[in-house]
């Protein structure tokens, strides 16, 4: 039969103390919370915090049962400042301390292997964490607008970065991606603004839709063989950085994969690469030089679009599609490499538009591979 603190009338208050680095610290009384067996009856939830301290040790058992959880929301938009957790806790419920912006340290068991999502969404005060070994899996937007978290070790064993985990950390500098990590996911480290460096490490197979969207101080990464994908918007608006080697293997280059990356010189398209998405370079102001490998067939809308500084160009027998302002707005683009052969150009013969520099010769090679269209 499961209890609850809100219905037992004769609450035993033990005086429970912990050892916290190296320290006795009282745990606070269990009636500051409330709570209630688990499912499978051994051990005990906090479904919520009614205290008033802002200091906060949650008791290693209440009533002989362990405490094993920390449910749902149950810290969530409180006031608190610090928070302990024993080592009998091995669940972390959803939202359990979500918009607790007063919430500067955390101690976390280091037994937990369960963590659901939002655990830690919008704690704005937190600047560190250490997530314990035996977690694989960080739930979603676990840490997002954690504006001031500038440091997160994530442990060995962890196979999955879910998407938006650290999504708008705009203090976070660092991160190390364990080896074991597989992938990472939609929107990961999304607008981390200070972020300068990342290493992905072997083993990832796909970088996520908007991964490292707006990272505007990430100037260099490095994306392992291994990688398949880039998804949409991936890296776009990385404004600083500088340059990115794709890996071979990767076959796909998604729509806006590095989109408004203003301060990108140079860039390496591996041969295998069948697609170039929708406007993936879009705005790379500062690209000077692409060689497109054999095996493309597409060029997709905009993909190259205003791409200001790209002077050549080089485009392999294997194209067939040059979508529409697909090197739109490339105004000192001055030489394509091209062997005619028949090509379908876009619809509204805008390509080339605004190619006013474009040598007589490179005009030629695209008039006689079908291009009819205006430079």
């Amino acid at each position: 039969m499961k209890r609850n603190s809100g219905t037992i009338n004769r609450v035993l208050i033990v005086c429970v103390v912990l050892l916290v680095a190296g320290k006795l610290i009282a745990s606070n009384p269990p009636s500051d919370f409330r709570f209630d067996l688990n499912e499978a009856g051994d051990g005990v939830v906090i479904q919520e915090y009614t205290g008033k301290a802002a200091a906060v040790v949650v008791p290693a058992s209440i009533e002989d049962f362990p405490v094993t959880e920390i449910g749902s929301r149950a810290f969530g938009n409180s006031g608190i400042v610090s928070v302990v957790l024993p080592d009998s806790v091995t669940t972390l419920g959803s939202g359990c301390f979500s918009r607790s912006e007063k919430l500067t340290t955390v101690t976390l068991s280091k037994n937990i292997s369960q963590w659901g999502d939002s655990v830690f969404s919008g704690c704005t005060a937190l600047t560190s964490v250490t997530i314990p070994q035996g977690v694989t899996s960080i739930g979603t937007e676990a840490f997002s607008e954690c504006t001031a978290l500038k440091i997160v070790t994530i442990p060995q064993g962890v196979t999955n970065i879910e998407e938006s985990v650290f999504s708008g950390c705009t203090a976070l500098t660092s991160v190390t991606i364990p080896e074991g990590v597989t992938s990472i996911g939609k929107s990961a480290f999304q607008r981390c603004t200070s972020l300068t460096s990342v290493t992905i490490p072997q083993g990832v197979t796909s970088i996520g839709q908007e991964a490292f969207y707006r990272c505007t101080a990430l100037t260099s990464v490095t994306i392992p063989e291994g990688v398949t994908s880039i998804g949409q918007s991936a890296f776009s608006d990385c404004a600083a950085l500088t340059s990115v080697t794709i890996p071979e293997g990767v076959t796909s280059i998604g729509d806006s994969a590095f989109s408004g990356c203003t301060s990108l010189t140079s860039v390496t398209i591996p041969e295998g690469v069948t697609s170039i998405g929708v406007a993936a370079f879009y705005e790379c102001t500062t690209l000077t030089s692409v060689t497109i490998p054999q095996g493309v067939t597409s060029i997709k809308d905009g993909a190259f679009r205003d791409c200001s500084a790209l002077k050549t160009v080089t485009i392999p027998d294997s194209v067939t599609n040059i979508a529409n302002f697909a090197f739109s707005g490339c105004a000192a683009l001055a030489t394509v490499e091209l062997t005619p052969h028949p090509i379908t150009f876009g619809s509204y013969n805008n390509s080339f538009s605004g190619c006013a520099r474009l040598n007589l010769a490179s005009r030629k090679k695209l008039k006689d591979s079908g291009f009819t269209g205006e430079f």
